[in-house]
């Protein structure tokens, strides 16, 4: 474990290069198809055409979406590493195709004995945890805790005082906000969005998750075995906790570009409450916030956290 924690102190201490990922947003009318002079994208009265192996992006992702994509230009997209994300129509994950990464059982049987030993499980977990929170800039005493309970509890205490801050951040920029926090009484905010904040920040999470889970296959580790968030949980993304675990380290970056999309007051009007009191960001609105969020998501940071936690298991 001791290992582990210094690993994860000398990650601080190296200027790690950045690469942001680029998103293609496309909605409704669409289609994906391959001409003689390249990949050809239309999305309603919209039409491009982009020549491989020179693809502009990391992911496309496709929101409440209707038309054809050509098993050419999956065959292409997916050989040039370009993930496809499927989203409904609130923005929630339905599919996400990711580029093959030839998977090793040795890497994930140690990856699952890892998780299955508490004192191991422990280490990364702290690492996740002190990777993430340093990143946005707060630095709990994750690494004193005995066990994944104690860790868990101060996480959560920690991330409630996180969002009191940011709270306060949003409320220089945009005094008559509607940000209540992400834990409610009444309703389970990551699941149902019902102020537009929130509902902004589900959607943004979403491009992150699309990174995450990239850099995990592309690691060759499996989603479905995590260290820091339980099988168990709640979530209905619980499925695949590793993810959940890697969102943690590329939050501070999406906070913060929300935070600065939210600044602006033409940002602020683009939502419709559908009948279940659910916000829903307008297709226009969610064009400008993955223009906005997805170059901030730092996709080769997470390359290396993946890489990290290969070589530790």
């Amino acid at each position: 474990m001791t290992r582990f924690l210094l690993l994860t102190e000398a990650f601080f201490s190296i200027e790690t290069p950045t690469f942001s990922m680029r998103t293609l947003f496309l909605t409704e009318n669409v289609s994906l198809s391959m001409v003689q002079d390249g990949l050809k994208i239309r999305n309603g009265e919209s039409t491009q055409i982009v020549s491989p192996p020179y693809i502009p992006w990391g992911a496309i992702v496709i929101q409440n979406g209707f038309g054809y994509i050509s098993f050419a230009a999956m065959r292409t997209l997916l050989s040039l590493r370009v993930s496809i994300v499927m989203l409904d129509y609130q923005g929630n994950l339905m599919g996400h195709m990711a580029p093959y990464n030839r998977r090793f059982g040795g890497l994930q049987m140690r990856q699952f004995q890892a998780s299955a030993n508490p004192k191991r499980r422990l280490a990364i977990a702290k690492s996740i945890a002190i990777r993430g929170y340093h990143r946005r800039g707060m630095h709990p005493p994750f690494s004193k805790m005995d066990n994944l309970s104690e860790l868990v509890q101060l996480e959560s205490r920690t991330a409630d005082a996180y969002w009191n801050k940011w709270k306060d951040r949003l409320a220089e920029r945009w005094p008559e906000h509607d940000f209540d926090g992400r834990n409610h009484p009444r309703y389970r905010t990551r699941i149902r969005a019902v102020t537009k904040v929130n509902a902004v920040l589900n959607y943004s999470y979403a491009l992150l998750q699309t990174a995450c889970r990239t850099m995990i296959y592309r690691a060759g580790l499996s989603p479905e075995i995590g260290f820091l968030h339980q099988e168990n949980s709640w979530s209905k993304r619980a499925g695949e906790p590793l993810v959940w675990d890697f969102e943690e380290l590329g939050r501070g970056w999406v906070d913060e570009a929300v935070l600065s999309w939210l600044s602006k007051p033409e940002n602020r009007t683009g939502f419709k409450r559908l009948d279940d009191w659910v916000v829903r960001i307008k297709p226009e609105m969610t064009r400008n916030l993955i223009e906005s969020v997805s170059p901030r998501v730092r996709s080769e940071i997470l390359w290396h956290d993946a890489r990290d936690i290969v070589k530790n298991l």
